[in-house]
């Protein structure tokens, strides 16, 4: 009876780890974020970044049919993360769904999103590789930052298509 008991309390502890470790995760690196930009004096509005290191699996300007009746709505972003217990995002996958077919068509890791601020405190030697893996992770995981990623791979599928 106790050997049950003890699976019982084991299972529902290592149950309860893994449904909070990804919300704690986030809440790290949120607090994490908050900490340096106070340290530093910037805000996190201060933090530009682009796209342009997104890889495309697909050729742009693409003839696939599927991209070219793609909606923006059809744009599905899929967070890439590494670790069950301890999460760690490695990047945002992003497929084309339509028709309920889904096509992988770009990936952007969280190494390759560069902010020009970061980049330059980085240089000055006032955060360190891993404050802007934590910094550039919740800038890349707000909500904001994934409509935009959405409206710009939108974009950059119906450049050179013209309705008509």
């Amino acid at each position: 009876m106790n050997g049950q008991l003890g699976f019982i309390i084991l299972f529902c502890s290592l149950f309860i780890l893994w449904i909070t470790s990804k919300p704690f995760y986030y809440l790290s690196l949120r607090l994490h974020m908050k900490r340096v930009s106070r340290k530093l004096n910037f805000r996190y509005k201060d933090l530009h970044h682009s796209f342009e290191q997104m890889v495309y699996f697909i050729n742009l300007p693409s003839h696939l049919p599927e991209v070219i009746d793609a909606k923006k709505e059809d744009i599905e972003l899929k967070i890439d993360i590494r670790g069950l217990f301890y999460p760690e995002v490695n990047g945002i996958k992003v497929f084309l769904t339509n028709k309920n077919k889904s096509l992988f068509i770009a990936y952007i890791p969280v190494e390759d999103f560069r902010m020009p601020l970061l980049d330059k405190l980085e240089k000055e030697k006032k955060i360190n590789e891993e404050d802007y893996r934590k910094i550039g992770t919740f800038k890349l995981l707000h909500p904001k930052t994934l409509l935009e990623m959405k409206e710009d791979i939108f974009k950059n599928l119906q450049s050179g298509h013209y309705s008509g």
